[in-house]
């Protein structure tokens, strides 16, 4: 972050979510280790082994996503890669259940924002922000 950009808002998920995850991945994990010790199945224990790392990685992500509302640009991302946006560039912004939070574009084009749990609280949050 820049000294300028001192006031900036972070919107972080809830870390339930990634609890859930890692909690699921761990059982899946030992319950792949289980069917492989048994050697019965080695494809369906590779299968299990991997759902649990899948849930591992996603709560990897739950933990590092974020949305920084800045001064004059919001950046969002996690740890597979960082979006920028100039607040000059943002027209408005919608949330709708089931769909998440979405930008829409002076040049009206859609832009979607990271889930963080809790669509309709980070819509109000970037909404305010907007309004400043």
């Amino acid at each position: 972050m820049h000294a300028r950009d001192t006031k900036a808002q972070v919107l972080r998920p809830s870390k339930t979510i990634a609890v859930v995850l890692f909690v699921i991945g761990g059982v899946l994990a030992a319950a792949g280790g289980w069917q492989m010790r048994k050697s019965e199945g080695l494809s369906a224990a590779h299968a299990i082994m991997i759902f649990g790392a899948l849930n591992i990685a996603g709560a990897i992500q739950q933990l590092l996503a974020r949305i920084v509302l800045l001064s004059d640009r919001i950046e969002f991302g996690g740890p597979f890669g960082r979006t920028s946006i100039a607040k000059t560039e943002i027209e408005s912004v919608i949330w709708e259940a089931g769909c998440g939070v979405s930008l829409r574009m002076k040049s009206q084009s859609w832009r979607r924002i990271p889930d963080l749990g809790r669509a309709q609280g980070v819509c109000n949050s970037i909404r305010a922000w907007l309004k400043r």
